[in-house]
C-alpha cells in the first residue's frame, strides 16, 4: 500500500502570487508542473495543499526560493531596489543571475523578520544617518563610533577572513543583514544594497577579492546612511545626482577604514606633506595593517595630498589586474552556507524552530536545507 505523500503548509495567497508574478495560467502553470489544473486550483484555494515534492517543482516552475510560499504575505516589489556597485565598463541589463540574488535577499531579509517575530526579540536597530552636505570625515567618525569599526579593533587579526568575519558581524550587531551573492560576474556588481527597515541589507560578491569585499561592505552602509539603498549605478554616467552620492559613498568608505588622522601616524607617512611615489612594499605594508586593498590605500594617499593622480591611476591599473578573485567551489560547505545567509537569519530561523514556533519542514525550506541539515547547522 502505497504511503501518502506529507503535505506542506504553504500558504495559498503566496502560491497564487507566485503564480500570477510569473505571467502563468492555472493550466500553463500545471502542466509545466505535471499537474492538474483542478489541483492548482484547490492549493490557491486552499481547500488542499501541495506535498513538499510538488511544492518544489512549483518553485522550479515559478522561478522562486520555496521560502517565499511559507512567508506571511507576498514580498514587497523588488524594483525597489534599482541600482548597485559596479565595476567600470560592464553591461548596462542586469543579468537574470544579479536579478536572482536581488529576490533572493529580499526573501531572506523577510525570513529573518518573520523569525524575531515569531520569537518575540527585538530585531536591532540601525541608526547612523548621513548627509551628502556633511563632511565625509564627519560621516566616517559616526560609523565607527557606531559600529565598532575602529582599525585598532582588528590589531590581533590572523587573517584576511578573520577581519571580513569581524566587519560583517559588527554591521549584523546593529541591525545591517550581511549576505553574499554567488553566480554573479564581479563585473556586472560587487554588491547592492537594501533600504527596507527593519533589517536593512548590504550584499557582497563572493566572487570578488576578499580586501575588495571589505571596501563594498563599508560602502554600502553608507548608502543605508543616506537612507538610499544600492543607488550607486556607475553604468549609468552622467546622472550627476547619482555620481555625487557615488563620490560620496567612496570617500565616506575611505575614510572609514583607513582615518586620516590614523593614516598620517604611520612610521612611513609621518612628516610627509607632499606627493610621493610610494614603494610597492610601503603600499603592501601600510594596506596589510587596515585590512584594505591596496587601491584603497593609495586612493587614500590621494584623498590627503600624499600622491598625485597620475600615481594612483598608473597603481589602481596595475593593482586591479594583479589581484586575483578567490577561485569558486572552494572552502567548507558550511562555513560557506553561513558567510552567504548571515548569522542573523540562520540564528533567528534556528531559534524559532527550537522554540516550536516553526516545524522541521519550515525551517528546513526557509534555510533552503534538507531536514536533517538542521541538525548540521544547530552543532
Amino acid at each position: 500500500m502505497p504511503v501518502p505523500r506529507r503535505k506542506s503548509k504553504a500558504k495559498p495567497a503566496l502560491l497564487k502570487w507566485a503564480r500570477e508574478s510569473a505571467r502563468l495560467t492555472i493550466e500553463i502553470a500545471a502542466q509545466r508542473a505535471g499537474v492538474k489544473p483542478d489541483a492548482v486550483a484547490l492549493w490557491e484555494s486552499g481547500e488542499d495543499a501541495p506535498s513538499i515534492p510538488q511544492l518544489r517543482k512549483l518553485a522550479e516552475v515559478y522561478k522562486r526560493p520555496l521560502v517565499v510560499f511559507y512567508l506571511p504575505a507576498p514580498p514587497k516589489d523588488f524594483d525597489a531596489l534599482r541600482d548597485f556597485r559596479r565595476l567600470p565598463a560592464n553591461a548596462p541589463e542586469e543579468s537574470p543571475e544579479l536579478a536572482a540574488e536581488i529576490r533572493w535577499a529580499h526573501d531572506m531579509r523577510e525570513v529573518a523578520v518573520e523569525a524575531f517575530e515569531l520569537t518575540g526579540h527585538e530585531i536591532p536597530t540601525f541608526e547612523v544617518t548621513a548627509k551628502l552636505t556633511e563632511s565625509p570625515a564627519t560621516v566616517a567618525d559616526r560609523l565607527r563610533a557606531a559600529l565598532g569599526l575602529e582599525p585598532t579593533g582588528l590589531g590581533n587579526v590572523g587573517d584576511w577572513y578573520e577581519a571580513y568575519r569581524l566587519r560583517r558581524e559588527a554591521l549584523e550587531q546593529h541591525g545591517v543583514l550581511v549576505f553574499q551573492i554567488t553566480g554573479v560576474d564581479v563585473g556586472e556588481a560587487r554588491g547592492f544594497s537594501i533600504n527596507h527597515r527593519p533589517f536593512p541589507v548590504v550584499a557582497v560578491n563572493a566572487g570578488d577579492a576578499v580586501a575588495a569585499r571589505m571596501f563594498t561592505l563599508a560602502h554600502e552602509v553608507v548608502h543605508l546612511a543616506l537612507g538610499a539603498g544600492g543607488t550607486c549605478d556607475l553604468h549609468n554616467r552622467g546622472d550627476q545626482d547619482r555620481d555625487r552620492i557615488e563620490v560620496f559613498c567612496n570617500a565616506v568608505a575611505g575614510e572609514t577604514l583607513v582615518p586620516g588622522v590614523y593614516l598620517k601616524r604611520e612610521p612611513e607617512v609621518r612628516g610627509v606633506n607632499r606627493p610621493v611615489d610610494w614603494d610597492d612594499g610601503t603600499i603592501r605594508d601600510i594596506a596589510a595593517r587596515y585590512w584594505v586593498s591596496r587601491e584603497v590605500l593609495v586612493r587614500r594617499f590621494l584623498e590627503l595630498g600624499l600622491t598625485s593622480p597620475e600615481f594612483y591611476r598608473a597603481k589602481r591599473a596595475a593593482f586591479r589586474k594583479a589581484d586575483v578573485p578567490p577561485e569558486s567551489g572552494g572552502g567548507n560547505f558550511w562555513n560557506n552556507y553561513r558567510v552567504k545567509y548571515g548569522n542573523v537569519v540562520v540564528a533567528g530561523v534556528m531559534d524559532a524552530y527550537r522554540a516550536g514556533k516553526l516545524t522541521a519542514n519550515e525551517a528546513a525550506a526557509y534555510l533552503r536545507l534538507k531536514v536533517n541539515g538542521l541538525e548540521v547547522v544547530q552543532r
